[in-house]
């Protein structure tokens, strides 16, 4: 082989030696990327799951409304995709939940009109103003 073979092999040897180096750096900063998402991931779970968690007394603490968009996200975005392996499962997962949702939502309407009602009962009628 010429110097000048010798002198190409080597500097071919030496690009994909820097390349390689690259890729392994990717490589690491892919992992550490993941890593910190998926930490990322377990903490907000752990706030969300700790807002949801009943109280001493086995009721479920009212979820404030600002939080409401955030936690159903998270839900979304993160709990269903993590239990559900298709993406049928995560749209059949969510159409309960907005069910279940809705239901608890009449529900709590219908809890409340009885005591709107009974309310109505113990108010004494309002005198109407005479006409002048």
């Amino acid at each position: 082989m010429t110097i000048k073979g010798q002198q190409d092999s080597a500097i071919k040897a030496e690009e994909e030696k820097r390349k390689t180096k690259a890729e392994e750096i990717d490589g690491e900063i892919r992992k550490t990327e993941i890593t910190a998402l998926t930490q990322n991931q377990g903490n907000i779970l752990n706030w969300v799951t700790s807002i949801m968690k009943p109280g001493a007394d086995g009721v479920t603490a009212q979820v404030p409304a600002e939080y409401k968009p955030i936690i159903n996200a998270v839900i979304q975005n993160v709990m269903i995709k993590s239990v559900a392996s298709t993406k049928e499962q995560q749209e059949m997962i969510m159409a309960e939940m907005q069910a279940a949702q809705e239901q608890q939502q009449m529900q709590q309407q219908q809890a409340q009109q009885p005591m709107q009602e009974q309310q109505n009962i113990n108010q004494p009628p309002q005198p109407q103003p005479m006409a002048a």
